[in-house]
């Protein structure tokens, strides 16, 4: 316990502060959020996070507890597109370049879901969450379907262009699928949406999120060309060779 006072002094002192006084869990996470650096080790978004779940887990009575956290997590899930199997922080993140941006996106969104609780059954916010998100795919998603297609064939001559450059990018055009389960996962693919999670004030940068993979993958403006940022799935494909060869070398 010695140890922890010593390590972080102000989230325990604060912390403790708070809970002495007679405040609400808005205020609690106001105070929280706009102040992250006085609460949690350098006011990482992951920290300020659990400080305020666990807070809902001690006490039944804040509109995060029991069956709401649920309910919230759905809702942020399907208010910026991911699939309701997601862990909203995860969401946050994937939709922020930084701390600072996650945790500001965490508090709209906790605050938003606490005024609609105000007029709305659980069920009701869900739907209405469903009603505002509306999918728009622009450039950047029109290319990225041109790219996903490509992998399927293993289209060098599209796949590369469309790219930023990595050292290990031949792993994306070194297999293909025969032509008739190609035309299938053609078909599902093209049927599937394409979620942009993220875009930059200047509208430059894009993270786009699909249903086939799940990672957001990253797009970048790059003189008047779209470029994809493919390195988490060429790592994914790095692993799976790799497993592949080590499988064929023990059997």
């Amino acid at each position: 316990m010695v140890a922890v006072l010593r390590e972080y002094p102000a989230v325990l002192l604060n912390f403790s502060k708070k809970m002495k006084e007679d405040i609400s869990f808005r205020e609690l996470l106001n105070n929280i959020c706009l102040r992250p650096g006085m609460w949690v080790s350098k006011g990482k978004f992951q920290c300020v996070y659990s400080l305020i779940m666990g807070y809902t887990m001690g006490n039944v009575n804040t509109p995060l507890s029991g069956n709401n956290w649920k309910t919230f997590n759905n809702y942020g899930c399907i208010k910026y597109g991911f699939p309701t199997k997601y862990i909203v922080s995860y969401v946050f993140e994937a939709c922020s370049n930084n701390d600072e941006e996650a945790i500001k996106l965490f508090h709209e969104t906790v605050n938003e879901f606490i005024e609609l609780q105000n007029r709305m059954t659980a069920d009701e916010i869900i739907e209405y969450a469903t009603k505002i998100y509306k999918i728009k795919e622009g450039e950047p998603e029109k290319i990225f379907r041109i790219f996903n297609i490509a992998l399927l064939n293993g289209d060098k001559e599209t796949i590369k262009p469309l790219i930023n450059e990595h050292k290990h990018e031949k792993v994306l055009w070194k297999g293909s699928y025969p032509e008739d389960a190609e035309k299938l996962l053609n078909q599902i693919s093209e049927s599937q949406p394409i979620i942009r999670i993220y875009e930059s004030d200047d509208k430059t940068n894009v993270k786009l999120l699909t249903a086939d993979l799940p990672f957001p993958f990253e797009m970048n403006l790059k003189n008047g060309n779209w470029k994809i940022d493919a390195s988490p799935l060429i790592d994914l494909r790095m692993i799976q060779s790799k497993e592949k060869n080590k499988n064929n070398e023990n059997d």
